[in-house]
């Protein structure tokens, strides 16, 4: 009975041993996908790899991060200290072009890295951003967002009419009394049927 006993517990624990066996393979067998990947190395646990996967490993994530850094619109995601001499030369090339686009866009400046700008360039992007500037200026409903240093004199007379028209209409819909500005209303407009129960609210 007791030689019955010492063969199931023998049994038992080689067959615990082979599954933790397999089990650890196929972990690690796992992880050399992620890290062969080369795109996620915050993931690969290098621990587990053999001294020949570090290497597969090391160019896989050098090959990837060239990608990223070619790409030249995430900056902030390219790994320079992988990159090589002449591969840093062509990275700056595609970051200053990406970062073109982006200033020639004329919307969102405060991405628009000045000082990778030509003079040139630099000319170029403020008539772009003057340009879009005035569109949203032009609009009358996002007076905040108008940078009024950019426009001319009678650009000016035009954004004051525009905001003007805009503040009007949510003055006269009568469901957001707070962001009527009543200061831009003339008399007649102040004394208008719907604009009598947006100040009874109010008050």
């Amino acid at each position: 009975m007791s030689q019955l006993l010492y063969s199931a517990v023998l049994a038992l624990a080689l067959s615990t041993s082979a599954y933790a066996q397999t089990t650890a393979e196929a972990e690690r067998r796992e992880n050399l996908k992620v890290c062969l990947d080369g795109g996620y190395p915050s993931l690969c646990r290098k621990s587990l790899l053999t001294q020949p996967e570090h290497a597969q490993v090391a160019e896989a994530e050098r090959r990837e991060n060239l990608k990223v850094c070619l790409d030249g619109g995430y900056p902030s995601l390219c790994r320079k200290s992988l990159l090589t001499q002449p591969e840093h030369a062509q990275v700056a090339e595609a970051e200053r072009r990406e970062n073109l686009k982006v200033c020639l866009d004329g919307g969102y400046p405060s991405l628009c890295r000045k000082s990778l700008l030509t003079q040139t360039e630099r000319a170029q992007v403020a008539e772009a951003e003057r340009r879009e500037n005035l569109k949203v200026c032009l609009d009358g409903g996002y007076p905040s967002l108008c940078r009024k240093s950019l426009l001319t004199q009678t650009e000016r007379a035009q954004v004051a009419e525009a905001e003007r028209r805009e503040n009007l209409k949510v003055c006269l819909d009568g469901g957001y009394p707070s962001l009527c500005r009543k200061s831009l209303l003339t008399q007649t407009e102040c004394s208008c049927p719907r604009q009598i129960g947006q100040l009874r609210v109010e008050s």
